[in-house]
């Protein structure tokens, strides 16, 4: 089965990237406007020119830097969202690890790993998805009825409990 996630794990990469050059864009096009107004107001004599490209030029980059900072924070609320909607579904979330982490590009990850996204139990030559939160479920349920029936002690309990909400 096809992840339907996967690509738009794809659109949160470009969306880091188109961050940080809009940022830096915005920057350079705002101190280059200061300047100009700065200029300007050289050549006419015009101190309020000059006192508003001066300003132009120190603030619009601060401010470019302070959009830039929740623009990030927000892409990284969304990578969060994937993140849990990944495990919540069971999907692999090594793309989304390695997207988090920059340390490949989207083309360099194998996202459609088909082997990696989805368990499934044959069952008469038939295919069915695995529920984790149905058979943690299930065996945390068997674990409880040993220690229930004193097969287990609480102690042993708890470390095979441990293990399986890992």
């Amino acid at each position: 089965m096809n992840n339907k996630f996967n690509k738009n794990d794809k659109i949160l990469f470009h969306a880091f990237v188109i961050v940080d050059v809009v940022a830096i864009i915005t920057a350079v096009i705002c101190i280059l406007g200061g300047i100009g107004i700065v200029v300007s107001g050289v050549d006419n004599d015009s101190t309020e020119s000059i006192i508003l490209g001066v300003v132009i030029i120190i603030f619009s980059p601060i401010s470019a830097l302070i959009v830039w900072i929740m623009q990030k924070v927000v892409v990284a609320m969304y990578c969060d969202v994937k993140l849990i909607r990944n495990k919540l579904y069971n999907i692999n979330n090594n793309y989304m690890v390695k997207l988090i982490d920059n340390s490949k590009t989207p083309e360099q990850t194998d996202c459609n790993d088909d082997e990696n996204n989805t368990s499934t139990n044959t069952v008469d030559n038939t295919s069915v998805p695995r529920n984790p939160v149905l058979i943690n479920i299930s065996e945390l349920k068997a674990l409880k009825g040993l220690l229930d029936e004193g097969v287990l002690t609480l102690e042993e309990f708890e470390t095979e409990k441990k293990k399986l909400m890992k």
